[in-house]
């Protein structure tokens, strides 16, 4: 008599094989991504929690307070004149880019996944999302709401991990051609 193997996976397996793929990449590519995660996952916890308290607001004790607290900044940075034609208030100009940056962390964190599974791509999503969240930053919010609210460090932390994986980038050019064609790299 013989048995039926059964190979069914959990959800939770199915998900971190279509994430993680088959094969691991080398260790330094391991680590670079798990610390390229937690950054963006810094990040994101941020946003998520601006996003949230706003989407709530009404759920809390004293929501004016929380409201005119994010009136004064936006007032302080001009918010309701530069989005005047829109109607919006300061809310929902902090509201609309906390969702924005959400958004594009979120890219980044699919590139960090791309670069996981070894491919090109994914250092140009990466990238792409990173640069995409500073520049909405400055644009959307202004260049002195940036420069005032948004700490040196975490700045240092974006611009470090940025041009970290954009060297990368550049890495796992060379050490492809290397793997593909080891013949001509010999000489």
């Amino acid at each position: 008599m013989a048995l039926v193997r059964i190979n069914e996976k959990t959800v939770i397996q199915k998900v971190k094989f279509f994430v993680l793929g088959k094969e691991k990449p080398n260790w330094m590519t391991r680590i670079s991504v798990l610390v390229g995660f937690f950054i963006s996952l810094y990040f994101l916890i941020w946003q998520g929690f601006i996003f949230l308290v706003i989407l709530f607001v009404n759920q809390f004790e004293d929501p004016e307070l929380i409201k005119s607290t994010f009136s004064r900044i936006g007032g302080q940075y001009n918010f309701n004149i530069r989005y005047a034609a829109y109607d919006w208030t300061a809310v929902d100009v902090i509201f609309y880019h906390a969702l924005g940056s959400i958004i594009l962390i979120s890219i980044s964190i699919v590139g960090l996944i791309i670069i996981y599974r070894r491919k090109n791509l994914g250092y140009i999503t990466y990238l792409s999302g990173n640069v995409l969240t500073a520049l909405f930053t400055i644009i959307f919010l202004g260049a002195k709401y940036t420069s005032e609210q948004i700490s040196i460090v975490d700045k240092i932390i974006l611009i470090v991990i940025t041009l970290y994986f954009f060297a990368g980038m550049f890495l796992l050019k060379r050490t492809k051609a290397k793997a593909e064609n080891p013949i001509q790299t010999q000489s």
